[in-house]
């Protein structure tokens, strides 16, 4: 029988899991923001500085892809 995520995982790998699900909905939804009429009313700067910050989160997101590839490989192993 296949062991739930709660008895795979250690609560710290569970919580890295847990921030890159809500990361990847914020990511999401700042990408649907970005082609939305508000996104194209506002200022240069500020549609400037949330670009970085959707590049940013897309980088967040993919260091936590990797480090939850990285603890998961190491459950395979064993």
């Amino acid at each position: 029988m296949p062991q739930s995520d709660e008895e795979q995982y250690q609560p710290h790998e569970l919580r890295v899991i847990e921030e890159r699900d809500q990361l990847r909905k914020r990511w999401g939804d700042l990408r649907v923001f970005l082609g939305s009429r508000v996104y194209a009313m506002l200022s240069v700067a500020e549609r400037d500085r949330l670009l970085i910050q959707f590049d940013v989160m897309r980088t967040y997101l993919q260091i936590l892809e990797l480090r939850i590839a990285a603890f998961t490989e190491g459950k395979e192993m064993r």
